[in-house]
C-alpha cells in the first residue's frame, strides 16, 4: 500500500505501535505491510486504540443508579482536517468525511449547519461512500451535492451525488476516466458542470483537467497537461464570469505560490503570477467572495499558517488581510462563504484535529468563534475533579501527544472554559488529581518522565510545584480523604499505597505490598529492580523497570519515560 507522503512520518510510527503490541490487537488494526527484521527502537505503551478516544462526557445522577445516563456533551460531531465542505443554495453548511489522528483514520460521516456553524445535526454516520480523506465536493445550482475521490486505504475513483442535504447518496460512476486520486481540487461552473485538477495518485502527481456536464455520471479529458506543473493540494475556485483559478499546492517538497487561470473550462490556462504575494504552501483553503475577489486562508508553508489574503484581480496580486487570524495555524481546513459574503473557516489540523469553526463578516480582517465543541480533544489518561463549587476541572492526557491544558466546566459538564493552554507542570498522562477540602488541586506525577507534585489554588489556572521528586510511580489511583491527607496507591510495577499529609508535598509510605498484584494492564509481565542513592541528603529511588510484550523484552529507562526493544524472551 503507497503511504501518504504527508501524513507518512505519522503513519509508520503507528506502524511501528502495532507490531509491538499484543497479537489481538494488532488483528485489528489494518495494516496491510510486512515488517522488517526487529532492530531496537523507543516506543511507548499504550493498551486503549486511540480510535475509542473521546471528547464526550455523560452525566450519572438524580439519585436513579440502575445505569440510565443522560448525555450532556457529544464531542466535536465531524471531524477535523481533510474533509470537505459546501454551502447549498438556502445557505446551509455541509461538511463530509475526512482525517482523524487515528490508526482507522478516516470517517464518512456527513452533518449539516442552518445557522452559519453554530448548530450541526448529523445527516448520517456512514454514507454510502466508502470513509476517506482528501476527496472533494462541490454543490449544483440545484442543491445537490457531488463528491468525488480521496483516499481510503487506495485511492478512490468512485463519484457520489446526494440530493437530500447529504443524508443519502447514489453513486453517479465508479470509473470516471481520470483514474484514482487524493487531494485534487475540484469546482462547479455556473452552468452546472464540474472541473476536477491534479491530485495524485500511486505516486504520480497529475497535471491534468477534467469535466462532466452531467453531474458527475460521464467525464471528458479538457487537457491531459494543463501547463502548470504537477500538484496535488492546491485550492481553486470558480469566479462569477465562469473562469477558474488555481492557486498553490505542492510537488514532493516543492511548495508552490503560483496562480493559474483558464477561461475555457480548462482547456487553456495563463499563468497570473510565478509568485504570489503569499508564501509558497500547499493543503490551504480558498473562497470567492460575492463581489469577485478571492480570499486565502491558513496551509502549510514550513510551518502551519494562519494569514489570510485577498486578491481582486484574478489572483495576479494580493493583499494580505491579516498576518495572523484569531484561530489556530492550520492545514487541512475548508472554507465556505455564505450568501451574505461572510467567510467561515471549518476545521483542520493544527497539531491535532481542530474542531472548531470561525467566521469572519469584514473579508477576512477579524474571526468570530462560531462553535468549538467541548473545546478540548477526545483523549485518554487525562485526570479530572469536582470541586466544592460544583464545577469540574479536567487536566492533561493524550491526545496525538501529551497535555497540559486545563478545562473547567461550571454547568456539569454541558459547556467548558480553558484556564491553561500549558500548565506550569509539563505535558503528560496517567497522572492522577485530587481536590482537597480547601478547594485546591493536586496534580501527581504521570507519564512524562518525571515524578513531581503540583498545586492550583485558582481551580487550575496557575499551579505551583509542591515536590520535584515525590518518588511515587506513574498510572496509580489517588484520594482525597475527608482530613485532607492524600492517599496514592499502585502505579507503573507497584502494589505499595502511600500518604501524604501537607498536601503533597512529603510522602510516607503506609504499605509496602498492598496484596493485589503489581501489575500494569493485562497481557504484560512485570517485575522491577529498585535501588536508591543519596544526593546532598535528599534520597531518590531509581528504578530500571522490564516488561515483557508479545514476546519481546523491553527495559524501562529511569522515570518510564519509555520502552526499549533490546531482545526477545
Amino acid at each position: 500500500m503507497v503511504v501518504m507522503m504527508k501524513r507518512i512520518l505519522p503513519l509508520v510510527v503507528l506502524f511501528v505501535l502495532v507490531a509491538m503490541v499484543p497479537a489481538a490487537v494488532a488483528a485489528e488494526t489494518p495494516v496491510g505491510t510486512d515488517f522488517p527484521e526487529r532492530v531496537p527502537v523507543d516506543v511507548l505503551l499504550t493498551e486503549i486504540p486511540e480510535e475509542e478516544l473521546s471528547d464526550s462526557i455523560l452525566s450519572f445522577g438524580g439519585g436513579d443508579f440502575t445505569g440510565n445516563w443522560t448525555q450532556v456533551y457529544a464531542g466535536d460531531g465531524w471531524p477535523g482536517p481533510d474533509h470537505s465542505s459546501v454551502v447549498l443554495p438556502d445557505g446551509s453548511i455541509v461538511v463530509m468525511g475526512g482525517w482523524r489522528q487515528t490508526f482507522d483514520s478516516w470517517t464518512n460521516d456527513v452533518w449539516r449547519s442552518t445557522d452559519n456553524g453554530t448548530t450541526w445535526t448529523l445527516m448520517t454516520d456512514n454514507a454510502e461512500w466508502k470513509r476517506r480523506m482528501g476527496h472533494s465536493s462541490v454543490a449544483l445550482p440545484d442543491g445537490s451535492i457531488v463528491l468525488m475521490g480521496g483516499w481510503s486505504y487506495g485511492y478512490d475513483s468512485d463519484v457520489w451525488r446526494s440530493m437530500d442535504n447529504g443524508a443519502t447518496w447514489t453513486l453517479m460512476t465508479n470509473n470516471p476516466g481520470w483514474g484514482g486520486r487524493y487531494s485534487h481540487a475540484s469546482v462547479a461552473l455556473p452552468d452546472g458542470s464540474i472541473v476536477l485538477m491534479g491530485g495524485s495518485t500511486s505516486g504520480d502527481n497529475k497535471d491534468d483537467v477534467w469535466r462532466s456536464t452531467d453531474k458527475g455520471a460521464t467525464w471528458t479529458r479538457m487537457n491531459a497537461s494543463a501547463g502548470w506543473s504537477a500538484r496535488y493540494e492546491p485550492s481553486a475556485v470558480a469566479l462569477p464570469d465562469g473562469s477558474i483559478v488555481l492557486m498553490g499546492g505542492r510537488e514532493g517538497s516543492d511548495e508552490k505560490n503560483d496562480v493559474w487561470r483558464s477561461t475555457d473550462n480548462g482547456v487553456t490556462w495563463t499563468q497570473m503570477t510565478t509568485g504570489a504575494e503569499w508564501s509558497p504552501r500547499w493543503d490551504h483553503s480558498s473562497v470567492v467572495l460575492p463581489d469577485g475577489s478571492i480570499m486565502l486562508t491558513g496551509g502549510y508553508s514550513s510551518g502551519r499558517k494562519n494569514d489570510v489574503w485577498r486578491s481582486t484581480d484574478n489572483g495576479a496580486t494580493w493583499t494580505q488581510v491579516t498576518a495572523s487570524a484569531e484561530w489556530s495555524p492550520r492545514e487541512g481546513h475548508s472554507s465556505v462563504v455564505l450568501p451574505g459574503g461572510s467567510i467561515v473557516v471549518i476545521g483542520g489540523f493544527d497539531g491535532g484535529s481542530a474542531n472548531d469553526i470561525w467566521r469572519s463578516a469584514d473579508n477576512g480582517t477579524t474571526w468570530s468563534l462560531v462553535y468549538q465543541g467541548a473545546g478540548w480533544r477526545g483523549r485518554y489518561g487525562h485526570s479530572s475533579v469536582a470541586l466544592p463549587d460544583g464545577s469540574i476541572v479536567l487536566m492533561g492526557g493524550l491526545s496525538g501527544g501529551s497535555k497540559n491544558d486545563v478545562w473547567r466546566s461550571t454547568d456539569r459538564g454541558t459547556t467548558w472554559t480553558l484556564m491553561t493552554a500549558s500548565a506550569e507542570w509539563s505535558p503528560r498522562y496517567r497522572h492522577s488529581s485530587v481536590a482537597l477540602p480547601d478547594g485546591s488541586i493536586v496534580l501527581m506525577n504521570g507519564y512524562s518522565g518525571c515524578n513531581d507534585v503540583w498545586r492550583s489554588t485558582d481551580n487550575g489556572k496557575t499551579w505551583t510545584q509542591v515536590t520535584a521528586h515525590s518518588g511515587l510511580e506513574w498510572g496509580h489511583s489517588s484520594v482525597a480523604l475527608p482530613d485532607g491527607s492524600i492517599v496514592l496507591m499502585g502505579g507503573y510495577c507497584s502494589n505499595e499505597v502511600h500518604r501524604s499529609t501537607d498536601k503533597g508535598a512529603t510522602w510516607k509510605q503506609i504499605n509496602a505490598s498492598s496484596g493485589w498484584s503489581a501489575t500494569i494492564w493485562p497481557q504484560q509481565r512485570c517485575t522491577s529492580r529498585r535501588q536508591h542513592r543519596t544526593d546532598g541528603g535528599a534520597e531518590r529511588r531509581l528504578q530500571e523497570r522490564r516488561v515483557a510484550v508479545d514476546g519481546q523484552r523491553c527495559d524501562m529507562d529511569p522515570g518510564g519515560r519509555g520502552c526499549r526493544v533490546v531482545g526477545t524472551t
